[in-house]
């Protein structure tokens, strides 16, 4: 019996030093957390939901497309730019509202007017402006003669006497457009040489049209080609001619 105690007492001792030891090598080696299945939920790791939405691809804005200015706008920006006034007695206007009702008068009747423009830098406002109707002037003549001439060379053929009726039916509209020519408005700016100044004149085409049908008239009989030319260049003239107006 005394043998039976002393086992039982020699078994709780060393169960005791076991005890002790592990809780001295817990001490030494500090607090092991516990794998995640046994930690509490609020300390589990955060799964993402599949089902939450997410954030959408946003494309950066589009550039809109700057928008041409064109017309009587257009062409007032460029005036300013260079620093030209409306020219002659037009104080009352302002230059947009005196290029609008040029290009509304154009619009409407794109078939019966043509806008001739002429530019020219002269000493005084008067000479620049005479010399720039002569230029508006040469430019037009000179488009005449070349649709004469372009057509009858691509209907007929190319011979040399063409030049001769070309060259006196476009002198002839030279000398004698100008009192058909109807100015519609005028700008300058004054510079170290003198005045600079742009016209504008507007043709009536019903008008200018007979007088093209006259000069071919009167070319046919100074060059005497007419048996050679043949009767078809008397209906190239009746093919309006553009002016030299740039929208």
């Amino acid at each position: 019996m005394k043998k039976m105690t002393f086992f039982a007492v020699m078994l709780m001792v060393a169960a005791a030093l076991t005890s002790c030891g592990a809780n001295k090598q817990v001490a030494q080696n500090g607090y092991q957390q516990p794998p995640y299945y046994q930690q509490p939920y609020a300390q589990q790791p955060p799964q993402q939901n599949p089902y939450q939405q997410q954030p959408t691809y946003q494309q950066p804005p589009q550039q809109q497309p700057t928008k041409r200015v064109t017309g009587p706008e257009a062409k007032v920006r460029e005036w300013e730019s260079k620093g030209m006034e409306l020219a002659g007695n037009s104080g009352l206007f302002d230059m947009y509202t005196v290029a609008e009702q040029v290009y509304s008068k154009l619009a409407a009747n794109r078939d019966k007017y043509i806008i001739l423009s002429g530019t020219f830098t002269h000493q005084t406002e008067s000479g620049a402006k005479s010399l720039a109707q002569t230029v508006a002037i040469t430019d037009y003549a000179k488009s005449a003669g070349s649709a004469v001439k372009g057509r009858f060379e691509r209907e007929v053929a190319s011979i040399s006497d063409l030049d001769k009726i070309v060259e006196a039916y476009s002198g002839i509209i030279q000398k004698k457009i100008s009192s058909y020519m109807n100015e519609e408005l005028a700008v300058r700016k004054k510079t170290d040489k003198g005045v600079t100044v742009e016209v504008w004149w507007s043709l009536d085409e019903s008008k200018v049209k007979l007088l093209r049908q006259q000069a071919m008239e009167q070319a046919l009989q100074e060059t005497a080609v007419e048996q050679i030319v043949g009767n078809a260049i008397r209906d190239y003239v009746n093919e309006a001619v553009p002016g030299n107006f740039e929208e």
